[in-house]
């Protein structure tokens, strides 16, 4: 590769045009296969993660060594294996062993995240004051150094919660976290997945997939080949090389979402006039301004140019408003459920579950409009900057 070039990788999201039989060339469904799919390595997923909700497990990555004392290396299938974090599948329920690799590739990384959190406990409750309020100044350098104050404030609220009980671990203090609906296709091998023929236009993945929900042998697995046409503007691009893509349902059908290599144009910062600096905004979505240099100095109008959503922002607002509202009354309804009758217990929990799935909509909507926003911010400015779909020195609406 040339100096002037440089390498770079970018997610590419895709979606199946068609999924034939490996063996017989038979066109197959591979929505209804991606999710059973989908289904089991959530199932186990969710069942690893509420056994390893243990502080033994925290203490044993704070230790960074398995019981033989090696070192634990990054790979999450290998830390699960040495550690003995081995999922099983579900009664009467076959799956290979590269799907039980899928679940602890799910696992494995939100535990080391929680860990982190974890480790933070001691220093943080000898930093709180008599009104339990955080004195950051009591936390050293190493200790605060990557944690942003948001963090430190939720787990600083979570102690106080927890009044004069003792905590000396996470799990005391919080539920296990949700595990995605996600296959993370990376941590398998060529027994269960691979890239058989790649590039610019389009992205052949041959895969093993389950003929039913419940497959309760070999049998039931077979080889697929699913294949993703790219989108236009991936056509002149220089990809190196493809990667594994992890598959999730988006709006009810699999998205598969890969990553490529690519070589691009090395940027000629030491040659350049002007720049464009563009960064997230607290009034609005972002932000963006010029700076030229003219006769060895650095110019700049201070013009801000503000992104506008043209109304999303209050619609987002109105809808986390809702939202939270539907959460409390889940909330009451739920310890009214508790000590209710009978009777008046069944007609709660059915109310209930129409509020769930009326804030799961609601969920639904808010995550729209974010990516609405976030591809209108991206979409709509010219590369000279003259332009980000906004107002120059205009106030956007909160994003």
């Amino acid at each position: 590769m040339s100096s002037d070039m440089a390498v770079i990788q970018s997610a590419v999201p895709l979606r199946i045009a068609v999924a034939v039989e490996d063996s017989t060339g038979e066109e197959v469904d591979a929505d209804q296969r991606l999710g059973w799919l989908l289904n089991l390595v959530h199932q186990m997923s969710a069942e690893l993660m509420q056994s390893c909700w243990r502080p033994e497990v925290f203490a044993a990555l704070h230790a960074g060594i398995d019981a033989l004392g090696r070192k634990l290396p990054s790979t999450a299938a290998v830390v699960a294996s040495r550690l003995g974090w081995v999922p099983a599948p579900p009664d009467g329920v076959y799956v290979p062993s590269r799907v039980v690799r899928l679940a602890q590739a799910n696992v494995v990384p939100v535990l080391k995240t929680v860990a982190f959190r974890d480790a933070l406990i001691p220093a943080v409750l000898a930093a709180l004051d008599e009104q339990g309020r955080l004195d950051h100044q009591q936390l050293s350098d190493g200790q605060g150094r990557y944690v942003s104050a948001a963090f430190l404030r939720n787990l600083s609220r979570q102690l106080r919660r927890a009044g004069d009980v003792p905590v000396t671990s996470i799990t005391e203090i919080q539920d296990p976290p949700n595990v995605a609906r996600i296959a993370r296709l990376g941590a398998a091998d060529s027994q269960f997945v691979e890239l058989v023929d790649s590039g610019p236009d389009r992205a052949w993945l041959r895969i093993k997939l389950p003929t039913c929900p419940q497959p309760a042998g070999r049998g039931d697995w077979s080889w697929c080949r699913l294949w993703c046409p790219t989108p236009p503007h991936l056509k002149q691009r220089d990809i190196a090389c493809w990667h594994l893509p992890t598959i999730s349902m988006a709006r009810g059908k699999p998205l598969l979402r890969f990553t490529i290599t690519e070589s691009v144009p090395e940027p000629a910062t030491a040659t350049a006039t002007a720049a464009l600096g563009i960064d997230w905004s607290p009034a609005s979505l972002g932000a963006a301004t010029m700076v030229v240099e003219r006769g060895g100095q650095l110019v700049t109008d201070a013009r801000t140019h503000v992104y506008d959503d043209r109304g999303l922002g209050v619609r987002l607002a109105r809808l986390q408003a809702e939202g939270q509202a539907l959460t409390g009354k889940i909330a009451r309804l739920t310890n009214l459920a508790a000590t209710a009758p009978e009777l008046t217990q069944a007609r709660l929990m059915t109310k209930i579950a129409v509020l769930r799935d009326h804030r799961r909509a609601v969920g639904a909507k808010r995550a729209r409009i974010n990516r609405d926003m976030a591809s209108r911010f991206r979409g709509n400015h010219d590369h000279d900057g003259h332009r980000l779909g906004c107002r120059g020195n205009s106030r956007g609406r909160s994003a």
